[in-house]
């Protein structure tokens, strides 16, 4: 006991360790045992979660992939579908502007030829009635009737 005197170590020392022990014991069962059990549960939740976070990045990253290729498909489908029927619809103008200069052409021919024939009968008048003409000329130039 000496030694433990001289070490400065007395009776109190026991009331020193049981004040600790109860204090410990204490905190123990009123703060870390409820913050150790909250802290293990919300790892276990957290851990899960990330798992499963990345689990369903990773799904949302092939379902834009495959989406990405379904738009290009169905693009690349109305692309063709649009070139189909503007080809149709360029052709059938053409054909529709092609008739219509035909018919233009023929329309144009019988009129030149109605104008033609049409001079031609004036024409062929005109030198009928060119000897009374040419008659009345000369006789209102000469002042006097010539028959």
């Amino acid at each position: 006991m000496e030694l433990f005197t001289a070490l400065g170590i007395n009776s109190t020392l026991f009331m020193q360790i049981a004040g600790f022990l109860v204090t410990f014991i204490f905190l123990k069962l009123v703060l870390f045992d409820p913050y150790f059990k909250a802290y293990l549960e919300r790892s276990r939740q957290t851990v899960g979660q990330v798992d499963e976070a990345e689990k369903y990045n990773l799904e949302t990253k092939t379902l834009e992939e495959e989406y990405a290729q379904e738009a290009r498909k169905i693009n690349q489908e109305y692309k063709n579908i649009y070139d189909k029927v503007r080809a149709e619809a360029i052709k059938e103008y053409d054909q529709k502007v092609s008739t219509a200069r035909e018919e233009a052409k023929f329309e144009l021919e019988k009129s030149q030829k109605k104008i033609s024939q049409a001079a031609e009968s004036a024409k062929d008048e005109v030198k009928k009635e060119l000897p009374q003409i040419s008659e009345l000329i000369t006789s209102r130039l000469l002042g006097k009737e010539l028959h």
